[in-house]
């Protein structure tokens, strides 16, 4: 897909924060993760997929079930730089501040400060021999080859996919007769191209569709899983219908908002410990909002909120000022997802994120010290006049620190070789 040029609209300034924005938790937390930007308006939902794929391009291919049999109108590949956007926008945070911070936004931000504007080719014929499998579309999509399968149970899709180059992992037949048995379609992509070299990069894949269930289909990946996957969703909604969540696993909560003092471990190492802290305190999986905000703002900023141009090739119908978007994070094994992902629009549109402020013992009296709360004999910025930790509002140099590492949230199986 070519992304049109087209304006950007400016939204007013956003209000920044005094302090120092000093980094993210970034790509090297997780050595399995997919990013999917998932946006649902009404019963509309479009849904992109991050590809990272390494290897040789002729052995890629993915399955996904689907609710509609997909055509070339409703699949599409995007620029895969948004997702370096959302992730830059959305993920954990770390902010410097200094007693003169507080100092600043007791005088209303009227020295030292600063505002910032938010600029916001025919497929080969398939066979259809196996038992009880129609392909009911065969199209292609840049370098995709997609076939769109219907099928009657399990050992047929795998006889046809096995003969059709898609060497899908054994062991899988359970799930997917769920799936069958749910009237699910299957999404299949391999690649075209000849290469098999490895150095061309996946586009992302886009596809919509109506329906009103809002689920995303994660079980099926965990055929080709061999220990613990991160899945990382984007959720863009209006903002009436305000942040995502997920109806049937547990919301889990890190600690955040407290001081964290670094003693060699890094930034990244300790968001994993708090990540990993909130996900025992259930049954997993839990998922954690790292973010939810309206209106494409943010404060502290740690990059820019996609521009309306990008919104739109996510399938965002709207502007940036009638947005609200949702991180969420969640972890699992093989084992510890029976049922799809459930989402829901919850209808709040309720300002939060995860961040965590550099210690600092002057700062005691205001925020607590992480995983011990607030000290004992705390040291003080005091000058005699109240300092109220929330009322911070002046702005910083960012310095957005790698992108998440993705893949896609589906099966991705090795292609037989022909």
């Amino acid at each position: 897909m070519i992304l049109l040029s087209v304006a950007i609209s400016v939204l007013p300034s956003a209000s920044a924060f005094c302090g120092t924005y000093v980094g993210q938790a970034g790509s090297d937390l997780y050595n399995h993760a997919s990013q999917v930007a998932v946006v649902r308006q009404g019963n509309h939902t479009t849904l992109s997929l991050a590809m990272d794929y390494e290897g040789p391009l002729d052995q890629f291919a993915i399955v996904i079930p689907v609710p509609v049999v997909l055509g070339p109108d409703d699949v599409q590949r995007i620029d895969a730089t948004i997702f370096d956007t959302l992730d830059a926008y959305s993920g954990p945070r770390l902010v410097s501040y200094a007693c003169e911070d507080f100092a600043e936004a007791r005088q209303g931000c009227s020295f030292g400060c600063q505002e910032t504007s938010i600029n916001y080719a025919s497929p080969r014929a398939a066979s259809d021999d196996a038992a009880g499998v129609v392909v009911e579309s065969a199209f292609t999509e840049g370098e995709y080859e997609i076939v769109v399968l219907s099928a009657e149970e399990s050992s047929g899709l795998y006889d046809w996919l096995d003969a059709n180059g898609y060497e899908l992992p054994a062991g899988g037949e359970a799930i997917l007769d769920e799936y069958i048995d749910a009237g699910s379609y299957f999404f299949a992509a391999k690649v075209t191209l000849e290469s098999t070299d490895g150095t061309k990069g996946l586009s992302p894949l886009q596809f919509s569709y109506d329906s009103a269930v809002f689920s995303l289909p994660v079980r099926i990946g965990t055929i080709s899983s061999d220990g613990d996957q991160d899945v990382i969703i984007y959720g863009l909604t209006n903002t009436a219908e305000g942040a995502i969540g997920i109806s049937n696993y547990p919301e889990v909560e890190v600690e955040t908002e407290c001081m964290w003092d670094d003693e060699g471990e890094g930034f990244g190492a300790f968001y994993m410990d708090q990540f990993e802290a909130a996900q025992a305190t259930e049954s997993r999986p839990g998922w954690v909002t790292e973010y939810s905000w309206s209106s494409a703002g943010c404060d502290p900023c740690s990059g820019n909120p996609p521009d309306d141009t990008q919104l739109a090739a996510l399938g965002f119908a709207g502007e940036g000022f009638d947005l609200h978007f949702t991180r969420l994070h969640l972890r699992y094994g093989p084992n510890d997802v029976d049922q799809d992902l459930t989402l829901y629009a919850s209808g709040i549109a309720t300002n939060e994120q995860v961040k965590y402020i550099t210690y600092k013992s002057d700062l005691e009296d205001l925020y607590p010290i992480c995983g011990e709360g607030m000290a004992e004999d705390p040291g003080t910025c005091d000058d005699g006049e109240a300092i109220d930790a929330t009322k911070t509002g002046c702005g910083a140099p960012i310095v957005p620190l790698a992108g998440l590492a993705a893949a896609a949230a589906a099966l991705i199986v090795r292609r037989r070789r022909s």
